[in-house]
């Protein structure tokens, strides 16, 4: 058991550096996502206001807010800045701090190779990256707004019901109601539990470019 969760970790890290995550830090992140979903005092997701205008809808599918708090909240953590954050516990600080300061590094040595002329990193790297990114954020923007923000997983969160390509790329993660109600419930598993729960569900979208369309309008 310990060998395949070092694995996993493993896995989670390499992925989360090609996609510009930090696996150490999101873990804790995201726990806290789940167990204060929709929460406005506790949320992580919300320490930043959702799209609440045309114009903060563009820049967030534009992923210039991504990278803009990249730049600024990646070093921090490599510098162990993680006061402000509740969600993160005092026995992890220095696990982040490391794994940070670790893959800062790596996005350091992707850049001097560009400089130096080996365009491999920036031409299978960093353009995928930044081309994808907009894509990326229209899918994630679809999962919790205009849902309602309490305690209640079958109102709080949106499923999508999107095309096989999509659902086995995100590993059926547009079934997200599904997901934060039952996290526990493996991903290939996710299908059977929306047909169970699906009429109980508040915010069961027909896919993702009419979401967003609904989503703009609603400004």
């Amino acid at each position: 058991a310990f060998e395949s969760r070092t694995a996993n970790d493993a896995v989670g890290w390499v992925a989360g550096v090609l996609s510009f995550y930090n696996s150490t830090y999101y873990r804790y992140y995201h726990a806290w996502h789940h167990r204060y979903t929709q929460d406005p005092a506790r949320d992580p997701e919300l320490m930043f206001p959702r799209a609440a205008s045309r114009l903060d809808y563009a820049k967030e599918i534009s992923a210039y807010m991504f990278w803009f708090r990249r730049a600024i909240d990646y070093p921090k953590l490599a510098f162990g800045l993680t006061d402000e954050l509740p969600f993160v516990p005092e026995s992890a600080k220095r696990d982040i701090r490391i794994s940070m300061s670790i893959q800062l590094l790596i996005y350091v040595a992707a850049l001097l190779s560009i400089l130096m002329g080996c365009r491999f990193a920036l031409y299978f790297w960093f353009l995928p990256a930044i081309l994808a990114m907009p894509l990326l954020r229209a899918y994630l923007i679809t999962e919790h707004t205009l849902c309602s923000q309490d305690s209640n997983g079958l109102t709080n969160t949106r499923t999508t019901l999107a095309s096989f390509p999509i659902k086995l790329i995100m590993w059926n993660m547009p079934f997200h109601a599904e997901h934060h109600l039952l996290p526990s419930v493996p991903f290939h598993q996710l299908p059977a539990l929306h047909l169970k729960i699906r009429d109980r569900l508040a915010h069961v979208a027909p896919g993702y470019i009419a979401t967003n369309r609904m989503i703009m309008r609603s400004f």
